[in-house]
């Protein structure tokens, strides 16, 4: 399974769904989950894949109130983020994401991403 960009023309329209699927043919909805930057990041980042105790999260959280907060709401969910994530894209056989959000999430990563970030999102 892989993940197919769809990018939006200078209108910052998207392509119609014919184009798309004739590209890369795609499932009938709701087989396709349209992933942004959030999602994208929350399938690489360590945040996600380290329990949430981790000493270097629970550091980098130190930093900001909303951050730290953020950072204990997860340690009590009864599910992790990564774990809910998973189980709403599990329905989903293809997953899209815009050409800009592709482009955002290489960014991020490389400034301020760290190793295994950046082998999850290769």
């Amino acid at each position: 399974m892989g993940v197919t960009v769809v990018s939006a023309d200078a209108a910052g329209a998207l392509p119609p769904v014919a184009s798309v699927a004739e590209a890369a043919p795609l499932l009938p909805p709701p087989h396709a989950a349209l992933l942004d930057v959030s999602a994208l990041l929350a399938l690489i980042s360590d945040a996600t894949h380290l329990p949430p105790t981790d000493a270097r999260l629970v550091h980098w959280a130190s930093a900001n109130e909303h951050w730290r907060r953020s950072l204990e709401e997860e340690a009590e969910a009864e599910v992790p983020l990564l774990a809910r994530l998973a189980s709403a894209l599990a329905a989903h056989p293809r997953w899209l994401c815009r050409a800009e959000d592709a482009a955002k999430v290489a960014d991020l990563l490389s400034c301020c991403g760290g190793r295994a970030e950046a082998s999850r999102w290769a």
